[in-house]
This record gives structure tokens, C-alpha cells and sequence, in this order.
């Protein structure tokens, strides 16, 4: 996965990354909805399993999708944690320089 940059739009990767994912997990739902066959789903045991069978690897792509953006945010929230570190550090230094003038 993309690092967030510290310049600018940091956000720009991950919706990218996100849209990525998101393309993909839909292209394999329409694929897998779609039926050339024309199968009978519910009389047809081997069908119906392989349709379970692709219909829980969307749902893994999904997660998947669900687990990068919990990633993304905790990511976020450190870099947000640091800035907010380094403020309150650089203001501590600021006022113990104005103290001892």
C-alpha cells in the first residue's frame, strides 16, 4: 500500500487504492451474477456450491476492501497523533526560550 505523503492531499492514494478495490470486487460480483449457463441454482448442488464458492470470495474481497480502510485510518490517526506531538513540542521549546530570555 501507498504511504501517505506529508505534503499536500494526503488522502489521494488511498481513495485511490480504495477505488482499485472497490472496481475489482464489483467486476467479480457482475461475473459471477451473471449467468451464461442459465442454471437452475437451486436444483443443481454442484452449481449452487461453486456459486457459494465465488459468492465468499467476493465476500472476502470485501473485507479485504473494509480492512484497508480501517489500515488507511489508523495510519491516518498516527500521522495526525505526530503532528499534534510535534506542535505541542515545538510550543514547549518555544515558551522555555521565552522563559529564559
Amino acid at each position: 500500500m501507498d504511504e501517505l505523503n506529508r505534503k499536500g492531499d494526503s488522502t489521494v492514494p488511498l481513495e485511490k487504492k480504495m477505488s482499485e478495490l472497490t472496481e475489482k470486487v464489483d467486476e467479480e460480483e457482475k461475473k459471477v451474477m451473471k449467468d451464461p449457463y442459465n442454471v437452475d441454482w437451486a436444483c443443481c448442488p454442484k452449481a449452487k456450491n461453486m456459486l457459494l464458492e465465488k459468492l465468499m470470495e467476493i465476500a472476502f474481497l470485501r473485507l479485504k476492501v473494509l480492512e484497508t480502510d480501517v489500515d488507511s485510518l489508523c495510519k491516518a490517526a498516527e500521522l495526525v497523533n505526530r503532528s499534534s506531538d510535534m506542535k505541542a513540542s515545538e510550543q514547549r521549546t518555544e515558551d522555555y526560550l521565552a522563559s529564559q530570555q
